[in-house]
Order: C-alpha cells, then structure tokens, then sequence
C-alpha cells in the first residue's frame, strides 16, 4: 500500500490505546513491517490486525517454545502464586525480554501497536492448544480484592491490556470469544486481537475464553500490559 500513515502513541502515563480516537488507518507502518486494521469495536476496546509477525517468525517462535512448554497455571486468588486447574487445559512457556532478535522483534512491534512501552509489559508467553484444549471464560486482570490477585499486581501495578498474537492457523475451533459481545475472533497465523481494559473491573467487558480446539493446533503469543514497569 501507498501513504502508509505511521502510528503517533499517546501521551506517557496515559492507558494504552493502539489507535488514536479519531483515527481509522487501514495500514500501520511498523518499522517496516505493514501491519492492517481489519476490524475495531470501541466499547469493549477490541481490534483485530493482520500481518504482526511473518509466518517465518510464527514458524520460529513455535519451533522456540516447543521444547520447553509445560502445563498453563493460573492465579491462585485464595492463596497467592498459580495453580493448575481444570478451567485452562493450554501448555505454555515464557521468553524474557531480550532473549533474542525475534524476541525483540516482537516486543517492539507490541509497543508500536499498543502505543505502551516495552518496560511496561510483561514477557512474552507462547502457548500451545492441543484438539479438545480450552482455556474457559475468564478475565486478564487481577482481582484486587483477592489475596491471591492482589499479591500478583505488587509494584507494576495491574494489566491493562492484551495483544494476543495467532502462531498457527486453526481448522475449527479455538476461537478467542468475547462472551459479553458474543464475538468470535478466529485465529489467522500472524493476526492478532488487543483488548485493552484500562479499569480493572466488569466494565471493561473484556471477558474472554479460549474456546477447545476441534481439529488442528492452536498456538499464540500473548503480551500483558501492566500500568508501571515490569
């Protein structure tokens, strides 16, 4: 595409918002890499991309994680720390920032989307769907009136938002639903969907599940965004 606009983020301080209210470009320039808005919801905050990562860099990050995955956990709010459960059935693994080009590679492309800066996200974590794996209703922020959730918020503050990033096309099912919206996002390899949820509660509507794979492998990425640094 020709006249390519570039993305101008919001002022510091400032929750995380991909784009600016009153802008609609279908194309974003991301250093080079010609990432496309396909579709944008206000309230939920909830936009789908095309063309984050390359299916080569999909290709390698999958090829990265797969050694190294084990099963999902998740927030212990009685108790502090994760556990597993039965409501999230995903293997997974976590990169550090940093951890290499591709790392870094992706890393930026989420701060230029998101607008947020790279310090003020957690790592990167990949996860893996077999057939019949689901990660059930639930929301990404912590629940402060929890022990458990408000010992995971400490000095970085809550999440904000998600960038949830396809590694792999999926033949049927293991959508990203929004419940609330009763949207489906469908993985595309190298596609994304943000939902940002700027207050930690109900309002945000971005309740989301990831529903069971039916016949292929899902894999994403997922980044957090936190309110302070990580």
């Amino acid at each position: 595409p020709t006249n390519v606009p570039s993305f101008i983020p919001g002022p510091e301080g400032s929750f995380a918002v991909p784009l600016q209210a009153n802008a609609f470009p279908t194309f974003i320039d991301v250093e080079g890499q010609i990432v496309r808005v396909t579709m944008r919801l206000r309230h939920p905050e909830i936009i789908i991309f095309e063309d984050v990562l390359t299916e080569a860099e999909c290709d390698e990050l999958v090829k990265m994680a797969e050694p190294q995955i084990q099963r999902s956990m998740v927030v212990n709010n009685d108790e502090g720390g994760s556990k597993v459960a039965n409501d999230r059935t995903s293997n997974g693994t976590y990169f550090h920032k940093g951890f290499n080009a591709l790392i870094e590679t992706l890393d930026k492309r989420c701060a230029a989307l998101t607008g947020w800066p790279i310090e003020k996200t957690e790592n990167v974590q990949v996860l893996r769907y077999m057939p019949g794996e689901e990660y059930k209703p639930h929301n990404d922020y912590f629940d402060t009136s929890t022990e458990g959730g408000a010992a995971h918020v400490g000095g970085s503050g809550n999440r904000i938002g998600t960038l949830l990033i396809y590694l792999s096309d999926v033949y049927e099912g293991g959508s990203t639903f929004f419940p609330e919206s009763d949207l489906h996002v469908m993985p595309k390899k190298g596609s994304a969907v943000y939902f940002g949820y700027p207050q930690s509660n109900a309002s945000s509507k971005t309740m989301h599940a990831g529903s069971p794979v039916k016949t292929g492998i899902k894999w994403v990425a997922t980044k957090w965004l936190r309110q302070n640094n990580f």
